[in-house]
């Protein structure tokens, strides 16, 4: 005999809708969860949907435990382990996926309500950027209406009110989080949790410098940081070069950091004008930051590696922001013993064709300036290709590269300077960025792993180390313009002009819209994500509040809950309970109380034909608008094919807003 709960009972549209919500929250975790197990989920609730439809019984209990049995076996099996992210969110994802199949009362919905949000909350511990935060706010409306949908099913546009009531909810609820986000003390920083610490490899530079290696970024869009410049003294592209790593160990077109192992709490020696930067740099899970070359000021939590190469003391997995202030004339004249050691250092192999190459650099040359011209001269006048694509180099690489004569910016930042030690100069490799692009609307620099780039430094007697960056004399509107820039003009080259006119409108239009985007992210990053004790601090500062203690944040929380409690209480006082759900009840209340102020008050027991023959007594001339008010609204309320409420709102407002008082009243005012 079949049990009453295996029948499904649940309206179909509300039930439809929440699986539709849980499947979009789902969706965000196929990355960091068993793929397979959000298939499983996904198949759950489209199984649910079609067995209220169809009316066909519920799994029963034996079908839903082998279930779960075989998907904690294969996570078991496919991961070694139930400990982790990825098998703790498959047997979640599973959990949840039974509970929407065995759904079949309002109490199981309720509960749904709340694991949608539990999903919601998982999705923002991976990301938390503006987009995200947007998806998942999106899929809680349509939680939260297919809650609300479940108790009005059979209402003519059931769906678009439960939305729009929804909507509601959420705008009333506003100032209350405004309240807590600002007034909450923050104890631990900011708002930004991770669930994932494993984030090498997603965004950053490689820790070792080979053929091919930046290459791999340079069609990747995603930001690596953005900056924005407090004294508006941004220098211009061509000067833009964000340190990061300094390698020292080279040999040919491999190198790697090595070393000198020293630590600076600061670069020495540094002169000229400082350019303040603020940057928020996205989360890779290692140590490296990023400055405008040459930082020379203390970042906390960072120290300096030998080279200037700024460095935290260790990994971090959240957007990181820090001021950091650079002297790009970079005068360090000193060069340390280790320094120079390390500098001079030539390749224990190397063909006779190199070393020949780089002993004519140097014949005859007055000093290392020269040196270092005549080896530019080299790469600018014998025909060396920029290029994405430059093909594998065999051992020695670096042999066959001054043949072929095709790289990207690493081969040539790593052939200069192994050129220039064999050539007698002190030489390193620095890696990092170059360029970005300026987001006018918001004004801050938009650093993307497309600019990754490598080049040289070499010290020369009496100016200290100098950067010389070979791509610019290769290919130099890489330097001057950006790579996205340089890549479009070389595409745009080689079609018709008409369709390069085209093709630039339509990019620039792209660039508008994406300029724009990137704005609201940027914003909602620096606004909301990094508002943490500091911020709040600076923040309380600015309206006057120096010293603001925890326990005054508490005092103004919860002293601006209870007045805008009270004030939310007032306002539900002020309008019938039954009219806040009901757009025709809240018109009609409306109505009500303009006739109230005239002097006609409805009483509770009249209805809406008897209160329409009173007003037209009452005032004659409107008689017959008065009556077509009670008429459609008892229509609505009590007809079998009842009229629109557009037609109730336009009667309504046929009636005038000022009325004349009645018997012993005063002239009316209007709503």
């Amino acid at each position: 005999m079949k049990s009453a709960a295996l029948t499904p009972a649940l309206p179909i549209a509300p039930l439809v809708a929440m699986c539709s919500a849980l499947g979009l929250l789902a969706l965000p975790l196929w990355d960091h969860a068993a793929s397979w197990a959000v298939v499983v989920f996904i198949l759950c609730l489209v199984a649910r949907v079609l067995l209220g439809h169809f009316a066909l019984p519920l799994p029963p209990a034996w079908l839903k435990l082998s279930i779960l049995t075989a998907g904690i076996a294969i996570i078991l099996a496919s991961y070694g382990t139930l400990v982790g992210v990825e098998s703790a969110f498959g047997i979640l994802l599973i959990l949840i996926g039974l509970k929407v199949a065995e759904t079949n009362h309002a109490r199981d919905l309720q509960v749904l309500t709340l694991l949608g949000c539990f999903l919601g909350l998982c999705d923002l511990f991976f990301e938390q950027d503006f987009q995200r935060w947007l998806y998942v706010g999106a899929a809680y409306i349509l939680v939260f209406a297919a809650r609300i949908y479940f108790y009005q099913p059979d209402v003519r546009h059931g769906c678009r009110r439960s939305v729009a009531q929804t909507l509601r909810i959420v705008l009333q609820a506003v100032p209350l989080t405004i309240l807590f986000f600002v007034f909450f003390p923050r104890f631990t920083g900011e708002f930004k949790v991770f669930f994932n610490g494993g984030l090498n490899g997603a965004t950053g530079l490689p820790e070792k410098l080979a053929p091919g290696s930046l290459a791999s970024l340079a069609l990747r869009s995603d930001t690596a940081f953005t900056v924005s410049f407090p004294d508006h003294n941004m220098p211009p592209a061509p000067e833009l070069y964000w340190r990061g790593m300094v390698m020292w160990d080279g040999t040919g077109l491999n190198w790697e950091r090595g070393g000198p192992e020293r630590r600076e709490r600061m670069p020495a020696g540094l002169t000229g004008d400082g350019v303040r930067q603020h940057i928020m740099l996205e989360p890779y899970g290692d140590t490296w930051l990023f400055a405008l070359d040459r930082p020379s000021s203390e970042v906390a939590n960072a120290m300096y590696e030998t080279g200037g190469a700024l460095r935290r003391l260790k990994p971090f997995y959240t957007r990181l922001g820090y001021d950091v202030e650079s002297r790009p004339v970079n005068r360090q004249l000193r060069l340390e013993e280790d320094e120079a050691k390390a500098a001079t250092r030539v390749p224990i192999s190397v063909s006779p064709t190199v070393r020949e190459l780089a002993e004519s650099l140097r014949f005859n040359a007055p000093n290392d300036a020269a040196v270092v011209q005549r080896g530019l001269n080299y790469f600018r006048s014998s025909g060396f290709v920029y290029s994405l694509s430059p093909g594998t180099y065999a051992s020695p690489a670096l042999d066959e590269f001054l043949q072929r004569r095709i790289g990207f910016c690493e081969h040539y930042a790593a052939a200069f300077a192994s050129l220039m030690r064999l050539a007698g100069v002190p030489a390193r490799v620095v890696v990092g960025y170059q360029g970005g692009e300026f987001n006018e609307i918001g004004q801050y620099l938009i650093v993307r792993q497309s600019d990754a780039h490598a080049w040289c430094e070499v010290h020369l007697q009496g100016q200290g180390w100098r950067r010389v960056d070979p791509t610019s004399v290769i290919a130099p509107d890489r330097v001057n313009t950006g790579l996205q820039s340089y890549l479009e003009t070389a595409d745009s080259a080689h079609g018709p002009a008409a369709q390069a006119v085209t093709t630039a409108v339509w990019r620039d239009l792209q660039r508008r819209a994406r300029l724009y985007w990137d704005n609201l992210s940027y914003q909602w990053n620096l606004r909301v994500l990094s508002f943490d004790r500091d911020t709040q601090r600076s923040f309380f500062a600015t309206l006057g509040f120096i010293n603001f203690s925890d326990y005054n944040l508490a005092t103004v929380l919860m002293f601006g809950s209870v007045i805008l409690l009270g004030a939310l209480l007032v306002w539900l006082r002020r309008t019938p309970q039954a009219a806040l759900g009901d757009p025709a009840r809240r018109w009609y209340a409306r109505y009500c109380r303009r006739l109230a102020r005239a002097g006609l008050v409805r009483h509770p027991a009249e209805g809406p034909l008897g209160f329409a023959e009173r007003a037209a007594a009452f005032h004659p001339p409107l008689a017959p608008a008065f009556r077509e008010v009670g008429r459609l609204y008892a229509g609505l309320r009590y007809s079998a094919q009842p009229p629109g409420l557009r037609e109730l709102i336009r009667a309504i407002r046929r009636v005038p807003r000022r009325l004349p008082a009645g018997p012993g009243g005063s002239t009316a005012t209007p709503l």
